[in-house]
């Protein structure tokens, strides 16, 4: 939407003040006129600092500028100080998601923790210390114009504690409860892989998403942005977020897994586990 068009718009309002139309479309689109465009929304970097690299590089060839991280700074990669590092030079907003909440309080309240995950937590918290790394005081939530952002739902936005029998949560829990938010769109990066769910019943993986979709007809929307760090079983690799006034659309992102397995089979008791996640060879 130009300014023109707008104008336009404005113009054949107040020439017919008494169309309702007329009046609830000037209003939808010079709310979008007003509204912070082109961002990129990325989730779940995982320690996994080669994901990260080709998915920054990919954003900024896009020309976008600010770009939000959703929760799962750390997790299966063996990167979490230079995934920390990079994040802040790049100068990405940062919220907090369920593995920064426990590792925050790692080794204490871990209770419901399966011993390797336990160990995973301590793991990551304890690069952080050996790098004199300050551990992020990070929201739970944003708000960004017509969004809201965060890792879980409105309701527990860091899912913690968590069930460790399942690492998803159902954006269609989401969705219910979005409707007590003033914010039209919801961002989670809880569940994979990247999903849109819509108020009157849509439902789409990213790969689906059908361009004639009228997102403004929605009440809410429940967007899951993927998971930058970790690949999906059967081999997608990293998916994120771009917005912007006009647009919603996923971006899938290659980079060398391999080399990411790699570095994560040097960890020692950790190593098998870290290399076969990142990979996708396990769930």
């Amino acid at each position: 939407m130009n300014n023109d068009e707008l104008q336009k718009l404005e113009r054949a309002r107040r020439a017919d003040p008494e169309n309702e139309s007329l009046a609830s479309e000037y209003q939808r689109l010079q709310r979008r006129s007003n509204q912070h465009n082109h961002f990129a929304v990325i989730n779940g970097a995982e320690g996994n600092i080669h994901a990260l690299d080709s998915v920054l590089a990919d954003i900024r060839r896009r020309k976008i500028k600010k770009i939000f991280h959703i929760g799962s700074l750390f997790g299966w990669g063996p990167h979490p100080v230079q995934v920390l590092k990079r994040l802040r030079e790049e100068e990405v907003i940062l919220i907090r998601g369920y593995f920064e909440h426990a590792v925050y309080h790692a080794p204490q309240r871990l209770t419901g923790f399966r011993t390797l995950y336990r160990n995973l937590l301590i793991w990551n918290k304890q690069q952080l210390l050996n790098a004199k790394e300050p551990f992020p005081t990070l929201p739970e939530t944003l708000t960004y114009g017509e969004f809201s952002l965060m890792w879980g739902s409105p309701k527990n936005p860091c899912a913690f504690p968590i069930e460790t029998s399942s690492f998803s949560l159902n954006p269609h829990f989401s969705l219910n409860e979005a409707y007590g938010l003033s914010s039209k769109i919801l961002i989670v990066g809880s569940a994979r892989p990247a999903r849109l769910v819509s108020n009157s019943g849509h439902s789409s993986d990213a790969n689906e998403i059908d361009s004639r979709f009228d997102w403004d007809r929605e009440e809410h929307l429940v967007l899951n942005c993927g998971q930058v760090g970790m690949s999906i079983p059967g081999g997608q690799p990293p998916s994120w977020l771009e917005l912007d006034d006009n647009m919603i659309h996923w971006h899938l992102t290659d980079y060398d897994a391999e080399a990411a397995a790699f570095d994560a089979n040097k960890v020692s008791y950790l190593g098998y586990e870290m290399a076969a996640r990142l990979t996708g060879r396990l769930e």
